[in-house]
C-alpha cells in the first residue's frame, strides 16, 4: 500500500534517496500498544530496524549520518517508537496517520514531521478510541502529541508557516531540529498527496547526524 500510495520511488530517485520498504508480521508493526499481530507475538521490531539499516549501511545504500524513518498508521507508530528508542541513529522521521503508542525518552531532539486527517477514523484526530482490540487506552490527540514533541526538543510553539508546505502546515521555524504538523481537514487515515514531496524537503533540510 505505502509504496503504490505515497509515490515515493519516484520523489526517492529525483532527490537522490534510497527507499526501503520492509514488511511487518502479516503486515503489523509491534508498536507498543498497537498493533495486533505483532504485538500479539511480541515481535521486537525495534532489533529488526536496527538489522535494517544495519545491512543498507553495510551494502553501501544507506548513509548512517542520514537515515530517516516513515510510516503510515501502524507503520506511523513504528517510526514514532523507533524516535523514541534509536534517536541516536536517525536524522529525523516524517508520518502519516500515526499514534505514539509507547513511553517516550529520547536520548537527544528528533526532527518530526507528521500529517493526519480531522476526519481520519482509525486513530481520531482528536484521540479516543482503543489503541488495540484489546486495549482499552485511548488515542493521544495529534496536537497534544506534536506539542509532547516539541516540548521534548525543547522548540516554540507550533506557530511558523512549513516553507513550501499548504496553508495546513504549521512548525516551530527554521533550525537543525524542527517539529511540524501537517492537518488535512476533512481527510481521512489516507496519504495525502503532497506529502512525499514535503518529507523529501523536509529530510533534505536536516542535519546529518554527527560522525562516531
Amino acid at each position: 500500500y505505502v509504496r503504490r500510495q505515497s509515490g515515493l520511488d519516484g520523489v526517492a530517485d529525483r532527490h537522490g534517496y534510497a527507499v526501503a520498504y520492509p514488511d511487518g508480521l502479516l503486515g503489523t508493526w509491534n508498536a507498543g500498544a498497537c498493533c495486533w499481530f505483532a504485538r500479539w507475538t511480541g515481535v521486537d521490531d525495534v532489533a529488526f530496524l536496527d538489522k535494517l539499516i544495519d545491512t543498507l549501511v553495510r551494502q553501501g545504500v544507506a548513509d548512517p549520518r542520514r537515515v530517516f524513518v516513515t510510516g503510515f498508521s501502524n507503520g506511523g507508530g513504528m517510526a514514532y517508537r523507533y524516535a523514541c528508542e534509536r534517536s541516536d541513529r536517525i536524522a529525523g522521521i516524517a508520518v502519516v496517520s500515526g499514534a505514539l503508542a509507547i513511553g517516550c525518552t529520547p536520548g537527544k531532539p528528533v526532527s518530526v514531521l507528521a500529517f493526519h486527517g480531522t476526519w481520519d477514523p482509525s486513530v481520531p484526530y482528536d484521540g479516543g478510541g482503543n489503541m488495540d482490540a484489546d486495549v482499552h487506552f485511548p488515542f493521544i490527540p495529534v496536537r497534544f502529541l506534536m506539542e509532547f514533541w516539541r516540548w521534548v526538543d525543547k522548540l516554540p510553539a507550533l506557530s511558523r508557516p512549513v516553507p513550501d508546505g499548504p496553508d495546513d502546515c504549521v512548525g516551530t521555524g527554521p533550525g537543525p531540529v524542527v517539529v511540524a504538523l501537517c492537518t488535512r481537514q476533512r481527510g481521512g487515515h489516507e496519504w495525502p498527496d503532497y506529502a512525499s514531496e514535503l518529507m523529501a524537503r523536509f529530510f533534505a533540510d536536516r542535519p546529518s547526524l554527527p560522525k562516531t
